[in-house]
């Protein structure tokens, strides 16, 4: 529950705090909730548009990555387990994981294909924030082995290319408990 997850209880005591001073929720200050809620899934559906973009690319070509990555965080954004997820509070902490996730994603990806390293310390910064929010954060060390092995640096040899998805899946396996 949220007890587990102090990122999500500390969102939720926050916003508690400025829309309900009192202790007791009104409807616009539910209303007010659920759109930062709103906020939390279009950030996380831009991050995964940023992230099918960059991971499409080097298969699709980049107009082509485009247009599968606005489509599908469109899909990610309209669905209505997405639309369920923005009016329950207690989702609060799974909607911040997502955000930071994706971003997290996007960041070691960019950082991987453009030896920017400096973003692989801040992707690992939003993963840990991501396992401090919520349980959707245990996804990421399987993603990030795959894209790893899939998108970053994919002229290398297979064994070179596995190596290095395993250590990518242990260091964020670490990062995420």
């Amino acid at each position: 529950g949220i007890k587990d997850r102090p990122l999500a209880a500390l969102s939720l005591l926050l916003s508690t705090r400025f829309w309900a001073p009192t202790g007791l929720w009104t409807g616009a200050g539910l209303t007010c909730l659920r759109f930062e809620n709103l906020g939390l899934l279009l950030l996380a559906g831009f991050g995964l548009r940023r992230l099918l973009a960059r991971s499409l690319a080097p298969f699709l070509g980049a107009e082509q990555a485009r247009s599968a990555a606005v489509a599908s965080s469109l899909f990610f954004v309209l669905h209505p387990l997405s639309v369920s997820t923005v009016v329950r509070a207690t989702e609060r902490g799974e909607l911040i994981a997502m955000a930071a996730g994706l971003w997290g994603l996007h960041l070691f990806l960019r950082a991987r294909q453009e030896r920017e390293y400096a973003l692989v310390a801040a992707s690992g910064l939003l993963f840990a924030i991501s396992a401090f929010a919520g349980r959707v954060a245990v996804f990421l060390p399987p993603l990030v082995a795959g894209l790893e092995f899939l998108s970053a640096a994919r002229h290398r040899r297979k064994s070179q290319r596995i190596r290095t998805a395993t250590t990518a899946f242990l260091l964020a396996a670490v990062l995420v408990g």
